[in-house]
């Protein structure tokens, strides 16, 4: 499978990430300050000028080193997120492809994607799904050939399995989730 080209692969789910990175980037920055004026505080007021260097010296690196290091977060986070919403992506296409396309290739997930083990009971279910609906073709044409002979016990017990398929495969899917 080939590499991720595209950074955004889910925008809803990725776009809250980074919205929430942001805002803690925010509230830390606003830490800082707050923490710089609260020291404001704590010393002689007639030192404002002396203070007001200190504190230009000191603190000021703080917010353009953190605003720098703000893409870097963001971009680190969005690589993170591909691994779990490009699967989820995936599996979303997989499941429409599935209601549209009869045969199809198996679902698989990109190697260092989270969920590795997602594809293989959805490709088992995706087979048993074609499986049993080619049984019901099958016994819809013998239905068909029973009824056209004139076979009527030959067409009801082809009924009886079609409904006796129909129960178990029910059952089975609504065991297991």
């Amino acid at each position: 499978m080939q590499p991720r080209v595209r950074l955004f692969v889910d925008s809803p789910v990725q776009g809250a990430l980074v919205r929430r990175v942001v805002l803690y980037w925010a509230v830390a920055v606003c830490f800082v300050a707050m923490h710089s004026v609260g020291s404001f505080e704590l010393i002689d007021r007639s030192s404002v000028g002396r203070y007001a260097d200190l504190l230009v010296t000191s603190r000021w690196v703080w917010v353009p080193t953190s605003a720098l290091l703000l893409p870097l977060a963001i971009y680190d986070m969005l690589r993170l997120s591909n691994r779990f919403a490009g699967p989820i992506l995936r599996l979303k296409a997989f499941v429409v492809e599935s209601e549209q396309v009869k045969l199809q290739t198996p679902l698989q997930f990109r190697q260092g994607d989270f969920w590795q083990d997602l594809p293989k009971p959805v490709n088992h279910l995706q087979q048993r799904i074609l499986l049993l609906e080619q049984h019901v073709e099958t016994l819809k044409e013998d239905l068909e050939l029973a009824r056209k002979s004139g076979g009527a016990d030959s067409a009801a017990s082809t009924l009886e399995q079609a409904e006796a398929v129909d129960e178990d495969s029910s059952a089975e899917l609504v065991g297991k989730s």
